[in-house]
């Protein structure tokens, strides 16, 4: 089995796409779950796009927070197509 890689950020307050985001440092984006910085790859043709720990250490949960919190996103969008009140 392949390597989960983090392909969602944080960026400002708010959860962010690899690809949409300038390659590097210059994304300025952070790890949902331990809050260091992130390097965006998102350069190259081989290897998949992600994020990787600027200070070289991955946290053990990044990937599993990252899919939550798009689940939570989700949700919140869905609750408001429904109208149904937070």
């Amino acid at each position: 089995m392949s390597e989960l890689k983090i392909n969602y950020a944080k960026h400002n307050n708010s959860l962010v796409h690899i690809n949409s985001v300038p390659n590097g440092l210059k994304c300025n984006c952070y790890c949902i779950n331990c809050h260091s910085p992130l390097i965006a790859k998102n350069n190259g043709k081989i290897k998949e796009h992600h994020f990787a720990h600027y200070n070289t250490f991955e946290c053990k949960h990044a990937y599993e927070t990252m899919i939550h919190e798009l689940a939570k996103e989700l949700f919140l969008e869905d609750m408001n197509f429904l109208k149904i009140p937070k």
